[in-house]
Order: C-alpha cells, then sequence, then structure tokens
C-alpha cells in the first residue's frame, strides 16, 4: 500500500510537470539511459528475461522524476516522510527479532517447528537461520533497513537538538526522543539478525559519519572505534545466525569472473538478468552452482548492460546526489535542520555502500525508497 501510495504521488508529480518535465536535462539523461538498456536487452543472450529485467529500471525512472516535482513543489513534506519510514518499520523490526528468536530456538533446541506452521511455515523457512520476513530474502530485508537506519540517525540527531513535530489530521505530536532512540536500536539489531555482513558495514560507515559529524577533532578515535566495531561484527555474525566465516565469501572469486566478461562486451552488455545465464557455463565456484548476479551493483550492470549504460546511470547519480554541494549542508551541527537532512543522506549513502557487496534492486521496496532518497537529496540540495 506505501508503494501504491508513493506511485499515485508520482503520477500526480507528471501531471503538475507536465510538459516541461520531459524537457529538463535529467529527463534527457534518463531517456538515453533508457534507450541504452532497451538495445542491451534486445541483443541479450536470453533476449525474453532482459526485456523482463526492465521493470527493474525504466519504471523508476520515470517515478524519480515525478517525486522530484512533488518534493519540489512540497518540501515540507521530506520531514514527515523521513518519520513515516522510521515510525512504520518499528513494527516489521520487532517482527523479525521475533522470527529470529524462533529460529534460535529451533537450531538450539529443535522447537517450535515453525516450518510446519500453516501460513507462515513455508516463507520463513526459505532461510532457515537467518531473518527474511516476507522479503523473501534477508538481504533485500538487510538493504531496507540499512536505508531506514540512516533515516532514523539523522532523526537522532534532530531529536537531540529540538523536539520532532509530527503533523497529524487531529494535531500535531510531540516525538519523544526516547521512541526515536529506541526505534533506531532495534533497528540495528534486527539487521544483525539478518545477519548480513553487507549490512552490518553499511551502519557502522553511517555510524561513523554522524561521528564525524558530531566531533571532527576525534577522527582516528572513531575510524578506530568503526573499525573494531567493524569486525566484531562481521565475525560475529556467524555466532548468531549459523553463516559460514568471513573467509568462505565467493565474492572474492566472483568478481575475476564479471571483470572477464565486461571486457569480452564492454559496449552493451550480455543483456539485463543475464548473468545468472552465463555463470553455470563458465568455472563454477565450488558450492556456488547458481549465482544470480555479480554481488557488486556497478560490476553487474557493466557486465549485463554495458560500459557506457552503467557510467551514463552512475553520473547521473552523482551529480543528483553529489553534484549539487548538498553534502556540505549534512554536517553542520549549527544548523537546526541539519537532522533530517543528514538522515536522507545518510539513508541513501547506506544503499549505495550496499551496492558494493550486493544487489538488490530485484526488490520493489528497496529500489521505491532508493529512488524516494536519491529525489529528497535532489531538492534538498536546490535550497
Amino acid at each position: 500500500m506505501s508503494l501504491l501510495g508513493l506511485l499515485i504521488s508520482a503520477g500526480q508529480g507528471w501531471q503538475w510537470g507536465w510538459p516541461g518535465i520531459g524537457q529538463t536535462l535529467k529527463a534527457r539523461l534518463f531517456l538515453g539511459l533508457t534507450l541504452l538498456l532497451i538495445i542491451s536487452s534486445l541483443g541479450a543472450v536470453n533476449r525474453g528475461e532482459a526485456l523482463l529485467q526492465l521493470v527493474h529500471f525504466i519504471p523508476f525512472f520515470i517515478f524519480f522524476l515525478g517525486l522530484d516535482v512533488v518534493f519540489n513543489q512540497k518540501t515540507s513534506l521530506l520531514p514527515t516522510l523521513a518519520c513515516d519510514f522510521v515510525l512504520a518499520a518499528l513494527p516489521l523490526n520487532l517482527l523479525a527479532l521475533g522470527e529470529w528468536l524462533i529460529k534460535a530456538l529451533y537450531r538450539e533446541y529443535g522447537w517450535p517447528n515453525y516450518g510446519a506452521w500453516p501460513l507462515v511455515g513455508g516463507a520463513l523457512n526459505i532461510v532457515p537461520d537467518r531473518v527474511v520476513i516476507w522479503f523473501g530474502d534477508p538481504n533485500f530485508f538487510a538493504s531496507y533497513l540499512v536505508m531506514i537506519f540512516g533515516l532514523a540517525l539523522g532523526l537522532c540527531w534532530q531529536a537531540g537538538q529540538n523536539p520532532i513535530s509530527y503533523p497529524t489530521p487531529w494535531g500535531t505530536l510531540v516525538l519523544p526522543a526516547s521512541l526515536i532512540y529506541g526505534t533506531t536500536a532495534v533497528n540495528g539489531l534486527t539487521i544483525l539478525a539478518t545477519a548480513s555482513r553487507t549490512g552490518w558495514g553499511a551502519i557502522v560507515l553511517q555510524l561513523a559519519l554522524v561521528g564525524l559529524a558530531w566531533q571532527r577533532r576525534l577522527l582516528w578515535p572513531i575510524l578506530m572505534a568503526s573499525g573494531g566495531l567493524l569486525l566484531a561484527g562481521l565475525f560475529s555474525v556467524a555466532g548468531v545466525s549459523g553463516r559460514p566465516e568471513f573467509t568462505a565469501d565467493p565474492r572474492f572469486s566472483l568478481w575475476p569472473l564479471g571483470w572477464r566478461l565486461m571486457v569480452e562486451k564492454p559496449w552493451f552488455g550480455w543483456g539485463l538478468g543475464n548473468f545468472k545465464e552465463l555463470y553455470p557455463t563458465m568455472a563454477t565456484i565450488p558450492n556456488y552452482p547458481a549465482l544470480a548476479h555479480l554481488h557488486n551493483y556497478w560490476l553487474t550492470l557493466g557486465v549485463e548492460a554495458g560500459l557506457p549504460a552503467m557510467i551514463l546511470l552512475s553520473g547521473i547519480v552523482l551529480w543528483q546526489a553529489w553534484g549539487n554541494g548538498v553534502w556540505l549542508q549534512f554536517f553542520n551541527p549549527h544548523n537546526s535542520r541539519s537532522g533530517w537532512q543528514l538522515g536522507y543522506g545518510l539513508g541513501f549513502l547506506g544503499t549505495v555502500a550496499y551496492g558494493l557487496l550486493d544487489v538488490t534492486y530485484f526488490q520493489a521496496a528497496n529500489n521505491a525508497l532508493g529512488w524516494l532518497l536519491l529525489a529528497a537529496l535532489t531538492v534538498i540540495g536546490q535550497r
């Protein structure tokens, strides 16, 4: 329902902005990117799969451009929207921690046998040792929570400076700081319960940046503390979920395969979604007979869509998120409005960091939230 509401809002943005929205430079760049993706898909090894995979890109380009108009006209929505996402994730986090407890009890004592439960048993048993909820994959869930964690850190910053006002149909509420802090802590625990080492690394990066924004003179202590927290999390995840050790990760063997494929077809790639078709024909990694992607967003895009498409998409994102100097605003402790702005920056940075080691754009909620954060950053930088 939330995704449907955002789609309706984006549609309203197109209605408000038409026809001028189609004449902007960013719209023309997205049109060029769309043409590159279509050309790549038409020449794919599995053309049907590649054309189907366009659904993860083209609709979200349209979605982003519509939200850009809405946020430009109603910037006051952004602080409220940040609260909406963070507070709405609290029930999700609590359910996830309950799932983790049930699975931990079953792993240790053989009870309760949740796999036999009607309706929910099959969904919970998709990944027996990790938290999934209804995301279908623990990494999809962790990627979503990383973005929420960034927004929550921004609200924590805000709550430490001034009370957070939250408008409702019945009047304005003041959100208790303890609610914001508690929700953020629960969100971090849930990311640990997903057993996503990429997610853990992303939130450590977010925490380090918040620490530097708070006390820049403590650079080295913050960096050392972050490094220790990162290592502790990476190697404790195995104990939380029963996952293999970090040294058994397939990425370090997978990336050279991807580089080789990208060099072979650099212009238009092998076709979106086609790596999983190619992987079984190559020298597969032991214990990994099938892999859907290259565990790196940019490498996957370069292999499947080609270098021009990957560079153009990266350039558009870099321009929108960083090119307008928006990041200079985030680390100003004297800016009373910097809290929610910082949250949007940390949330988007979290998904970028996650993309270095995994690919989660197949999940619509992750894709939509990532593009929403980018649209918000674009508008923040223009103010």
